[in-house]
């Protein structure tokens, strides 16, 4: 049974009461992420998102928040993303009550000491460092900046925050002070931007009473929202960084829709069928028939104003070309022809299955209904994504595949050993 609600503040809370379950989960989320930031504080909700785990006014140390989740057999963490950041905590349900004090005195009562500020600007220096070694990552970022890089009317390139990594930038963070850390963490839990969710067994009521007295008392503030995106892409678009790897790293793409967009459900299809799991066009052609790739699939994405379809893959320099016209090839039969209705039956009875599975997964359920509610501010039911999935139509993945691939719209990342004579003959290959 789900009970969604607001306090009078604004909090939205979410309560996922499973009568038979064992298993427990806590998710609180905010309205804030990269694309609240600039070039100059690039890393700051990132490293908030640090400070504010770095112990609290009832717990004031590390070590004795990681004993009591311990004790609680429970697991805790927190993400940051362009759009949101989230905090969980899996437990099971019978320590519930005790796993959302500690949550919510994170929440609402961290030390955010200079000091621990300090010890964890360091920490996600390294976490930067980490990735400038991770090409797939590399790749990912460098996909980022040429996607949501615009031109101006005096053909300028006008960089979105969207191209802003998650991550932050090591030599902005060095500017990043306790007092801005203080600033971003009252944004955070500005009750215009929360979200609370609770997965699990316990006294509805109670829970109720327990979240009301814990948030109520804080006090709305107006926060400047985000600049939306809007697409201009014209004309196809490659990013190259160069390295001397044994691979080139690919990140292929084109811009889609927002969350709240009709064609959500087809979008999922199309993804599926062309890379979205093992039995994929791409997947069985690269690696199952060709073996040109250890690894080869797609993925999607989707903030409030703009959307991705994008294709991960690497192989070798001298693989690299055909490649490309193998998977393009792919791309131009989504358009010509429609699926075939075997692969639309498999295609949606694989999303449903994977939908129920993971929805048996409390901390699953809660990450992703909070995301919803910070998203669409609502929910949609796992029973209604399947009766959902269950419309799309041939006709529907065609049409969708034919407004949205298109050679203008071409977005491609390389990271690797890529010389003059390779990339004018990729360039050749970006048409659809």
């Amino acid at each position: 049974m789900n009970y969604k609600y607001e306090l009078k503040n604004g909090v939205t809370v979410l309560l996922i009461h499973r009568r038979p379950s064992k298993q427990g989960a806590i998710v609180v989320g905010s309205r804030v992420g990269t694309r609240l930031e600039t070039p100059k504080n690039n890393g700051l909700f990132h490293l908030t998102e640090h400070a504010i785990l770095e112990g609290s006014k009832k717990y004031p140390s590390v070590t004795q928040i990681e004993r009591i989740i311990d004790a609680m057999a429970g697991e805790m963490n927190a993400y940051i993303t362009k759009d949101i950041m989230m905090f969980f905590l899996r437990l099971p349900s019978r320590n519930i009550f005790q796993g959302f004090d500690l949550m919510s005195d994170i929440m609402l009562h961290p030390l955010l000491k200079p000091e621990a500020i300090h010890k964890e600007r360091t920490s996600v220096i390294e976490e930067i460092n980490e990735d400038l070694d991770d090409y797939p990552s590399i790749a990912e970022e460098l996909f980022d900046s040429i996607l949501f890089t615009n031109r101006s009317a005096s053909d300028e390139l006008v960089r979105h925050p969207l191209t802003l990594p998650n991550i932050g930038n090591k030599d902005r963070l060095a500017n990043i002070h306790a007092s801005h850390v203080e600033r971003c963490w009252k944004r955070v839990i500005n009750p215009k931007n929360l979200v609370i969710t609770v997965v699990g067994n316990f006294p509805v009521d109670k829970m109720k009473r327990r979240i009301s007295q814990a948030f109520s008392h804080l006090r709305p503030r107006f926060t400047l929202p985000g600049h939306p995106f809007h697409d201009t892409q014209s004309e196809y678009r490659l990013g190259l960084v160069t390295r001397q790897t044994e691979q080139i790293y690919f990140q292929l793409g084109f811009p889609t829709f927002g969350w709240a967009d009709k064609r959500y459900y087809a979008m999922a299809v199309l993804n599926n069928v062309l890379g979205g799991k093992p039995s994929s066009r791409l997947y069985q052609l690269m690696r199952g028939q060709k073996g040109i790739v250890y690894f080869i699939g797609s993925d999607i994405w989707h903030y409030a104003d703009i959307g991705f379809l994008h294709i991960t893959t690497s192989c070798s320099p001298g693989n690299s070309p055909q490649l490309l016209d193998y998977i393009f090839e792919e791309l131009r039969k989504l358009k010509t022809e429609k699926i075939s209705t075997d692969e639309l039956r498999e295609t949606q009875s694989h999303l449903k299955g994977h939908a129920t599975i993971m929805f048996e997964e409390a901390l699953h359920a809660g990450k992703f209904y909070t995301g919803q509610l910070l998203r669409l501010n609502t929910i949609i039911p796992v029973n209604t994504y399947k009766q959902r999935i269950d419309t799309v139509t041939r006709t529907d993945v065609q049409k969708l595949a034919n407004q949205i691939l298109h050679t203008k719209k071409i977005n491609l990342a390389m990271v690797g050993p890529v010389d003059d004579s390779l990339q004018s003959e990729i360039k050749t290959k970006l048409v659809l």
